[in-house]
């Protein structure tokens, strides 16, 4: 542990730091940036992010800016908690470190922390949508300025580090074209005070705005979890409801388990757009043929369900049992999400680590879906 180390995003000194040995000779670093939050990254990603290239500096950029709006999110509900304490933010941040891969990196042994690959991780970036890049924006303003600690001072300086950290725009033309469209929407003010400074904050409309993204972001707590329906995953369902009701979310939909009156599509299709996110097992066993039918195989259904809430913008949490058979089944797109492989060990389902693959899969669902409403209070 060491002050001297700085966060490769700012270059400001991390307020904590450790060398990490993930098993099998693999190192990864863990720091606490006070702008970027907890995070951690491998020696081949450090690389990408302290390269003086022009598209690794672009990948740097938008790393940062992605991780900042983490932080706030989590910063933000941990402040509307009624047992906030200050003290606790740090804590839980770690606990919810993003640990960034190379795209060609395997999984850490090990390393009990959410590992994402680096391009898996900027693709949750805005991109062409312009709706997107100013909503989110804008949440991340109003997320700094409602901090206890910013109660004080209800605006960001036009211009300031802070301000260009928070608005999503790889060039200056761009940023000046996002907070042009946030005043023209009449979410937020751009003035000059008296000593020259501009002076960014939220409208009346805009807070109202903010209020009402924050609903909808929040309004469902409830999963989706698309599987097969067999004997051989009876243990993994009834562990992947516990994980997801220990995450704070209410008892998740499955879909044979459900009363329903609708076609089974249409009611699929309806769960899963009201769903916070999905759980997709993509566990198979080869075919068997038995008077002319056939069963087994790879579940079409799962691969439809989890591509439809993809496309909905929603996070899809991958699991897999940790068998060859249904591991070389898998296509070859779904081989490359971060999966969570699971197998039984004397009625108990652990990780491919042998650690308790309930805790793991719920220390997954809450550090990338968040913490659910139905929060244990201590």
């Amino acid at each position: 542990m060491t002050d001297s180390v700085c966060c490769p995003l700012c270059e400001e000194p991390l307020a904590r730091f450790c060398c990490c040995n993930g098993g099998g000779g693999n190192l990864y670093f863990l720091g606490e940036c006070r702008k970027h939050g907890a995070w951690g990254f491998t020696l081949f990603v450090q690389q990408i992010l302290t390269s003086s290239k022009q598209e690794h500096r672009e990948i740097r950029y938008k790393t940062g800016q992605l991780l900042i709006e983490k932080t706030l999110r989590n910063k933000f509900n941990q402040s509307k908690d009624e047992h906030f304490i200050p003290g606790k933010m740090i804590t839980e941040s770690l606990l919810n470190a993003v640990i960034l891969l190379g795209d060609e990196e395997s999984e850490i042994p090990q390393c009990t922390s959410l590992q994402i690959k680096l391009g898996e991780f900027l693709r949750k970036y805005p991109t062409n949508n312009m709706l997107d890049i100013l909503t989110r924006s804008l949440c991340n303003i109003a997320r700094h300025i409602s901090l206890p600690d910013n109660y004080a001072n209800d605006f960001i300086r036009h211009g300031s580090t802070l301000h260009n950290s928070l608005i999503f725009s790889l060039k200056d033309s761009h940023e000046t074209n996002v907070i042009k469209n946030l005043v023209e929407a009449g979410w937020i003010t751009s003035k000059e005070n008296a000593n020259g400074d501009e002076r960014i904050t939220l409208t009346f409309e805009g807070w109202k705005k903010f209020g009402e993204l924050e609903e909808a972001r929040e309004e469902s707590n409830t999963a989706f979890v698309a599987m097969w329906f067999s004997k051989a995953t009876a243990k993994f369902r009834d562990v992947a409801k516990k994980a997801i009701t220990e995450a704070g979310y209410d008892e998740p939909i499955i879909i044979d388990a459900y009363e329903h009156n609708n076609y089974i599509m249409d009611e699929v299709i309806d769960q899963i757009r009201h769903a916070k996110f999905i759980i997709a097992d993509f566990t198979c066993v080869p075919e068997t043929v038995a008077d002319g039918k056939i069963t087994g195989g790879v579940r079409g259904g799962v691969y439809f369900e989890a591509g439809f809430a993809k496309g909905l913008g929603k996070e899809v949490i991958v699991t897999c049992k940790d068998d060859e058979e249904a591991k070389k089944r898998r296509h070859f797109d779904i081989e490359q999400i971060n999966t969570l492989f699971w197998q039984e060990n004397s009625g108990k389902l652990i990780d491919s680590q042998g650690n308790d693959f309930q805790k793991r899969l719920a220390d997954r669902i809450k550090a990338t879906v968040g913490r659910g409403k139905n929060k244990k209070r201590t």
